[in-house]
């Protein structure tokens, strides 16, 4: 008996002493398989999953078990054929394995012919073959790891280390779009000063460019071959915005005959630009590469003949590009895209009504110590009406501009409801609201 367990515990330590497979890349030693998610996102039969080569460090019996599995993504059971191929270190040892079993999780073999010591002489090699991810899992995966393990025909582990796991694939996303930099944005700030005419003394202009960058691989990737997509066949990038300002005819378009006849240049790797109907947005067409595109758009002049709107923008990218199967594929992305604000104060007041039967008091008040020129937006019956003020909005002070925004609404033709804005070029102001219904003699507080 004695002599019995002490073969046993040979038997176990045989098995389980060298313990040190390693797992690597067949193809592309020591490397990470990179592969584009967007460009496999139509596989109809799973995604290849790279040969992996598993070195050996313990001596295999028949009926040992070997399992491998991805950690990161799901096996395609039904479109995978694993196949399990066993070649000889320096000791020619040999190993069959057949296969048992293929689920969602792991594919097992089993050790049907075993001679020699397969961890002696430079260790022998396994090379597994014939796995697929499934589509799904594969784009939904950032990294996979596949993973071995093997045990002897009662369950005692052999061949354990960290080595048992390796970084196989990675997904990236290769179609993207994106600001490099916050000054890739609109960003500019219109000057209340100059009355709206310009972003500061001397500039008129401003510009949005879009990035379309290439995937750059680390020293330890590889690009996966035939699962990387190529360099899109087309984009094109849309800024919402409304430039309706730029239309000094009135005739719903900017031409010739407008202040700005040519308010629009390519930025970046673009093609052209133009607006699109109803100058609410403009629509780049981009380069057929990994760069960038936008568009430079002038939005005053030095004789100030444009009044510029202060407002956010966003942009709308586009990117077409041929999948690996299901031919031109397009993706979009909706980006925020800055703004042109004022280097003053905006505020708004729902409404005033206007008319014979009505008194107005609207007070700026500016609890700063910058003093700043007054204009206001009357917004009624589907026009937009603009005035400077003769009224200045003095330093720490009060003015009541009810008055003369009553004019300019008498002037304007304006005998009813009016939302009304007030931008004065200093900060600090608060802006308050209140008619005087003459007939009732009812006083209302607006906002």
């Amino acid at each position: 008996m004695f002599k019995k367990s002490l073969l046993a515990a040979s038997i176990i330590l045989t098995a389980t002493s060298a313990s040190a497979a390693v797992l690597d890349n067949t193809a592309n030693t020591g490397k990470t398989e990179v592969y584009g998610l967007e460009y496999v996102a139509n596989e109809a039969t799973g995604i290849v999953v790279p040969s992996v080569t598993a070195t050996l460090g313990a001596q295999y019996s028949v009926g040992d078990i070997i399992k491998v599995s991805l950690n990161g993504a799901d096996i395609d059971a039904t479109n995978s054929t694993p196949a399990a191929a066993f070649t000889a270190g320096g000791s020619g040892a040999t190993m069959t394995l057949g296969l048992l079993s293929k689920t969602a999780t792991e594919a097992t073999f089993r050790v049907t012919v075993a001679t020699g010591d397969h961890s002696s002489g430079g260790g022998g090699t396994v090379a597994f073959t014939g796995l697929k991810m499934t589509t799904a899992s594969a784009v939904a995966a950032s990294s996979t790891s596949f993973v071995f393990s093997a045990e002897t025909s009662t369950g005692i582990a052999i061949d354990v280390a960290t080595t048992n796991s390796y970084k196989l694939l990675k997904g990236v996303n290769q179609y993207t779009a994106k600001f490099a930099a916050s000054t890739d944005k609109f960003n500019a700030t219109i000057s209340t000063g100059a009355l709206r005419t310009n972003f500061g003394t001397g500039v008129y202009a401003d510009a949005v460019t879009v990035a379309f960058p290439a995937v750059v691989l680390a020293a330890s990737e590889n690009a996966y071959a035939l699962h990387m997509g190529a360099a899109p066949s087309a984009s094109k990038v849309t800024v919402n915005g409304d430039f309706s300002f730029l239309d000094t005819t009135g005739d719903g378009k900017v031409t010739s005959a407008d202040a700005i006849p040519t308010p629009l240049a390519t930025a970046g790797g673009a093609s052209a630009v133009a607006f699109a109907t109803g100058l609410q947005s403009v629509v780049v067409t981009g380069p057929t590469a990994f760069s960038n595109a936008g568009v430079t758009v002038t939005a005053g002049n030095s004789k100030g003949e444009t009044t510029i709107l202060d407002q956010s923008f966003t942009t709308d990218t586009e990117l077409s590009f041929t999948a690996k199967t299901g031919g031109t594929v397009k993706k979009t992305t909706s980006l925020a895209s800055g703004s042109w604000g004022l280097d003053g104060s905006t505020a708004k007041i729902a409404f005033l009504p206007f008319g014979a039967d009505y008194a107005q008091s609207i007070t700026v008040t500016n609890t700063g110590s910058v003093s700043g020129a007054i204009t206001v937006d009357l917004f009624a019956n589907g026009m937009k009406y603009s005035k400077t003020l003769t009224a200045v909005s003095a330093a720490k002070s009060v003015t009541n501009i009810g008055a003369e925004v009553a004019a300019f609404a008498a002037e304007s033709g304006i005998t009813g409801d009016a939302q009304i804005t007030v931008l004065t070029n200093a900060p600090s102001i608060v802006v308050k609201g209140l008619y005087y219904h003459k007939p009732s003699q009812d006083r209302v507080l607006t906002y």
